[in-house]
């Protein structure tokens, strides 16, 4: 990708405008992300607006059949072609970030490393907390025993995201929780029902009483998380449908391959807990 940016030393030169890119967003948009942004010749991506914005999508679309075609991938190689998209936009992201990175300034690079290393403790600890706690209720409640393999195709990074905050009138710190943008609204409720028996296994005499670590105060807060990650190849009613329709064909092909819709696949015993 370096050289087809015109070699080093050209990698970090800014070639498409903000003006260019939010012109292209239209054209991408009514072309459902088919659309070119540039050939091999003239290769560029966008410094300046959103690694995943959709100049970068269309340039990362042409490169990987420039590539694919070169190293011969057959039509239905989806696979090879995703191991190419996935390196081409993690080098974007890459270059993005050492552009923004040289025009900082000394101090603002400080506080960006302070802002970064925290936000990094509060996510790690955040998703960790909530897969652990989950996943164990399925070792420990036997009602809950099925349910592994769906929260385990959901994976750790599925996870909603709890930004911390302080409740004024109190002083206790809150969570309020920011689910993934592409997961349906079922799949909150789904997970919520975890929470809901970790609270009555902490607090009931029937499974060791007051046992692990305190539930921690979450509530339910505006927007999705900024995590643009997600699990590939689960069921398509995992996916909020919203979501679904705004990624391109090809990304819904390559990226997402949504499995046939299982309806129960995501399914708790109410009773338990009633």
């Amino acid at each position: 990708m370096t050289q087809s940016l015109g070699g080093p030393d050209k990698v970090l030169q800014v070639n498409v405008t903000q003006q260019e890119a939010a012109q292209f967003d239209a054209i991408w948009a009514n072309s459902r992300g088919t659309a070119d942004c540039c050939d091999m010749v003239n290769f560029c991506i966008c410094l300046l607006g959103p690694p995943a914005c959709s100049w970068n999508k269309s340039a990362t679309a042409v490169l990987v059949r420039h590539l694919a075609s070169e190293l011969r991938y057959s039509d239905d190689d989806y696979e090879g072609r995703k191991v190419l998209e996935t390196a081409i936009m993690t080098h974007i992201r890459t270059l993005h970030r050492q552009y923004s990175q040289q025009n900082l300034t000394e101090a603002e690079h400080e506080s960006k490393r302070k802002k970064d290393a925290k936000e990094s403790r509060k996510v790690t600890v955040s998703w960790s907390f909530l897969w652990e706690s989950r996943r164990n209720l399925t070792f420990d409640v036997p009602e809950l025993e099925g349910q592994r393999a769906a929260l385990d195709s959901l994976g750790i990074d599925a996870m909603s995201s709890d930004e911390e905050l302080q409740d004024l009138s109190t002083g206790r710190v809150i969570y309020q929780i920011k689910p993934p943008a592409w997961w349906a609204l079922f799949v909150t409720n789904w997970l919520r029902f975890f929470d809901k028996v970790y609270r009555h296994k902490r607090f009931s005499n029937a499974i060791g009483a007051n046992r692990g670590n305190a539930p921690r105060v979450r509530v339910p807060g505006s927007g999705f998380s900024t995590s643009e990650a997600f699990p590939s190849r689960l069921p398509r009613n995992t996916y909020r449908p919203e979501w679904l329709a705004s990624q391109t064909p090809a990304d819904v092909s390559v990226n997402v391959q949504p499995l046939p819709e299982m309806p129960d696949f995501y399914k708790h015993d109410e009773a338990y807990v009633a």
